[in-house]
């Protein structure tokens, strides 16, 4: 049975890993009929590792679009917040002890504006501890699960929801993608670029190097080192309103530019199984 590695992506830190054991982890990347790597780099990596018919193919996440049932879920999200602006942090991780939630809230804590800062956790045991958080540090806070319209003069509503995260995109003014103030690679930055969404994510991403690299040349999207600077450059986007659109108007080049990976890897398949 032919058997293909797809979207294949290896971080240096991981292919360190295998060298120190090729021996067993070679003939397990010979047995592949085609391995097809995101990117060069990833092409190279995997195929030091022992992998052979590597091709680049490009990263599939480009392909994939907000599912059919999040954008009505975003309009129901917007009708419970309200004609507010919304500045979304999602996916904040623990890492090592700290909590990058806790990190946004506190750089958060100076703002006097009528914006929503929606937080919502990476892993749902860290649900309730982004509230808590939250509590602690003065803000009135409502949770997405309590089924309620946000009030007025709620500063911060907890995503406390799985499976929704496209519609937490398609309902912000503002994103943030977490994993990136904590060393913990990043996670995908490019769900809310796909969702036409201004997008800012911190120091740390070798999980998505490549999409982060580009979707900055591009101008899709915005680096910062620290919450202070995401601090200061949300506020920046917000209170800017051309600024902000010409940030959207480059999400959807970038996008483009960049999709066609699933059919590429199609293609490479249905052409390996016709010469078999």
């Amino acid at each position: 049975i032919p058997l293909f590695l797809a979207n294949a992506r290896l971080s240096e830190k991981s292919q360190r890993g295998y060298l120190k054991i090729r021996k067993l982890v070679e003939p397990a990347m010979q047995s592949l009929s085609g391995c097809f790597a995101q990117t060069a780099a990833d092409a190279e990596r995997l195929h030091l590792i022992g992998a052979s018919n590597v091709h680049v193919c490009g990263n599939t996440k480009y392909d994939i679009a907000p599912p059919d049932d999040s954008r009505p879920l975003a309009v129901a999200f917007k009708e419970r917040i309200g004609a507010r602006a919304v500045v979304v942090c999602a996916s904040t991780r623990v890492y090592k002890g700290t909590d990058e939630a806790e990190l946004l809230l506190k750089a958060w804590q100076g703002y006097r504006g009528n914006a929503l800062l929606v937080i919502v956790p990476r892993h749902p045991e860290n649900f309730q501890t982004a509230y808590d958080t939250a509590k602690s540090l003065g803000y009135t806070v409502q949770k997405r699960s309590d089924g309620q319209p946000v009030s007025p003069d709620t500063q911060v509503w907890i995503g406390d929801s799985m499976g929704e995260l496209a519609a937490y995109y398609l309902s912000a003014d503002i994103a943030f993608v977490g994993g990136s103030l904590v060393d913990a690679g990043c996670q995908n930055i490019i769900e809310p670029i796909s969702c036409r969404v201004p997008t800012l994510f911190g120091y740390s991403n070798y999980n998505f190097a490549q999409a982060c690299k580009g979707a900055v040349e591009a101008k899709a999207a915005v680096r910062v080192e620290t919450a202070e600077a995401w601090y200061r450059t949300t506020r920046q986007y917000l209170d800017d309103e051309t600024l902000r659109q010409q940030l959207i108007s480059h999400t959807e080049q970038f996008i483009s530019q960049h999709q066609g990976a699933s059919a590429k890897i199609a293609k490479a398949i249905a052409d390996c199984l016709n010469q078999r």
